[in-house]
């Protein structure tokens, strides 16, 4: 009897084990199911996310071949700027031993009129110079920006795909290396 009533209380505190086990088991199925679901509605609000930073991406991409381009014309605008100063300057000169010549041929009326044509081409000239010193270090001023936003949302969607946590697209990928970082 006394092996009866140990062998029951055994029996006891194992059922009460298992019991306890089993409660566990099924409020660890509960969360499972629970983070399963929380997973499944992550999944859906990403994926549209997912496509819009491809979009991004591609658009981003687009942007720098631009930068590119404006890069690439540049020394042509400053040689086509370079050229134009060198014939004015030759025109100028042309004209200013035209002047010269007039007014010993035309007299004072014309030559005066010959100088005042000679200030304003040497006004334009003035001009031209002032218009190149300007524009071309405001457009490398604007292209250096735009290459450093361009790196910087480049960055952006890197960190993006990274906190989401989804692999790069390829086409995203291959822009990311050829990128370089702003120095």
């Amino acid at each position: 009897e006394n092996l009866n009533t140990g062998n029951e209380n055994r029996f006891n505190r194992e059922d009460n084990r298992l019991g306890h086990l089993s409660t566990m088991l099924t409020e660890t199925i509960n969360r499972l199911n629970t983070h399963a679901n929380h997973l499944r509605s992550t999944n859906s609000a990403v994926r549209p996310i997912n496509g819009k930073l491809d979009t991004l991406a591609g658009s981003h991409h687009k942007l720098q071949l631009q930068v590119k381009e404006m890069n690439d014309y540049l020394p042509v605008l400053q040689q086509n700027l370079g050229s134009s100063e060198e014939r004015l300057r030759q025109l100028n000169g042309e004209l200013t031993e035209k002047v010269e010549m007039s007014k010993q041929a035309l007299g004072e009326d014309l030559g005066g009129s010959l100088g005042k044509l000679s200030t304003g081409l040497n006004s334009v000239q003035e001009i031209l110079k002032h218009h190149q010193s300007n524009v071309v270090p405001a457009q490398d001023k604007r292209m250096l920006r735009m290459e450093m936003q361009s790196a910087r949302l480049l960055q952006e969607v890197k960190q993006l795909h990274d906190q989401i946590g989804s692999q790069l697209s390829q086409p995203t990928a291959d822009m990311m290396a050829e990128a370089s970082p702003p120095e």
